[in-house]
């Protein structure tokens, strides 16, 4: 299958694809609690200050939105393309949802094709891998996704989504400089992807084969077999974080925290923590995390806030990242190396070992391939109720309005209700 067809293909499925049925609705009713506590707590984040300057129109509020989503490090990731959907998908809905007082079945058909978009184009071009040469996957997905959304929303037909997910591509752009503004770069592509939808509705044509061109002038892989919708969902197939951190990390924190008891930290003498070559220099950092993303990104420093400091994982400011002499032995002790063994299940899992070394006492070892929350081992209700609770307690969140949230979308209220509940 050519990946032109592999496009059109998904523009009809998009299209024609029936509302979800009470499994997949469980599903979806789980991502928009999951990403719109995340807005709730990305509020809090000193990176959406920016953002209450901007305005108060539409697309405004969807760059905001996303981009906050995002900034936590709360949200859902899809690993094969390693993807954040949630934030772009979720708030596209909604807002959409919203303006054209669409009803739920069709809301959830919606987010469904988002996720179906953004999930298959970043498998496509293997984000998994080339994150790591400069690719932000879901950047490049994040106009593909909402304008997924759009078209469902709009009611396009297979012919008005075909260009409308062309000229999203047209607009996609997979490379960003660390010296802008990432958030702000991710919010304006969710609106440039509905803004393709809209174009599409007024009469606005382009071909399918732009995303053979779009993939070269990228210097991108592409196996349009991924594209193509599968018979299990792609939003079935997204990992859940239990706090904020990258998802590289969490297998290692996982793996350390089941082998992890109660010990001086001048008594460990070696933390060996086997990872995929491909992330193994991302998350290798030792040093005093000054800034929050440092913070989260560190396996060192996350291994020890969990024995140190344990509900420090779950402030999601990380204004002033602790630093303890004990948690400072304990991010000196830790080695992070490459595991060729997990550089084969690489990328369906993101896997660690890692073992502990003591003075005087026998070494301990764990393995973690697919860590809670993962799609092997997904959260429901009660999961992301206790995360939504630790994570709202440490970042002064009410409780009440967790609850409140949760009731709604159980409930399957409207999409100006759950905006309302967000603030």
């Amino acid at each position: 299958m050519s990946a032109a067809l592999a496009l059109s293909t998904l523009a009809e499925w998009i299209a024609l694809a029936p509302a979800p049925d009470r499994r997949v609705a469980d599903v979806v009713q789980y991502r928009l609690f999951d990403t719109l506590f995340a807005a709730q707590v990305g509020k809090h984040v000193p990176d959406h200050a920016p953002f209450d300057t901007l305005g108060t129109g539409r697309d405004q509020r969807l760059a905001a939105m996303t981009a906050i989503i995002r900034a936590t490090e709360i949200d859902d990731i899809a690993i094969d393309g390693c993807v954040t959907p949630g934030s772009v998908v979720i708030p596209t809905a909604l807002l959409l949802a919203d303006e054209l007082r669409a009803d739920t079945a069709t809301l959830h058909a919606a987010i469904v094709a988002g996720y179906e978009a953004m999930g298959g184009l970043a498998a496509a071009f293997d984000g998994a891998r080339v994150l790591y040469r400069g690719v932000w996957p879901t950047l490049a997905a994040a106009p593909l996704g909402a304008a997924a959304v759009a078209c469902r929303l709009l009611g396009l037909d297979a012919h008005r989504t075909e260009h409308a997910l062309a000229l999203a591509l047209a607009r996609s752009s997979w490379w960003f400089d660390k010296s802008t503004p990432r958030w702000y770069q991710l919010g304006r592509a969710a609106v440039d992807g509905v803004a393709a939808a809209e174009a599409a509705r007024a009469g606005f044509a382009a071909s399918p084969k732009i995303i053979d061109n779009w993939a070269e002038a990228a210097k991108l892989p592409l196996d349009a077999t991924q594209l193509a919708p599968r018979p299990r969902l792609r939003i079935e197939t997204v990992d859940c974080k239990p706090f904020p951190t990258a998802r590289q990390t969490l297998s290692a924190i996982e793996a350390f925290g089941q082998i992890w008891s109660p010990t001086p930290a001048d008594r460990v003498h070696r933390i060996a923590v086997n990872v995929p070559a491909a992330y193994r220099a991302m998350i290798s950092a030792r040093e005093r995390p000054s800034q929050r993303l440092p913070s989260l990104i560190s396996a060192a420093y996350q291994m020890a806030l969990w024995a140190e400091a344990p509900e420090e994982l779950y402030d999601v400011r990380r204004v002033d990242p602790p630093w303890t002499p004990a948690i400072a032995k304990l991010v000196a002790a830790t080695e992070v190396v490459e595991n060729p063994a997990l550089n084969e299940a690489f990328p369906a899992a993101w896997g660690a070992q890692v073992s502990i070394e003591f003075t005087g006492a026998p070494s301990r070892e764990a393995s973690i391939d697919h860590p809670a929350g993962s799609a092997r081992r997904p959260f429901g209700w009660a999961e992301l109720t206790s995360k939504a609770m630790k994570i709202g307690t440490r970042n002064a969140l009410s409780t009440t309005h967790i609850d409140d949230l949760q009731q709604a979308i159980r409930a399957d209220l409207s999409a100006s209700t759950l905006l309302a509940l967000v603030g």
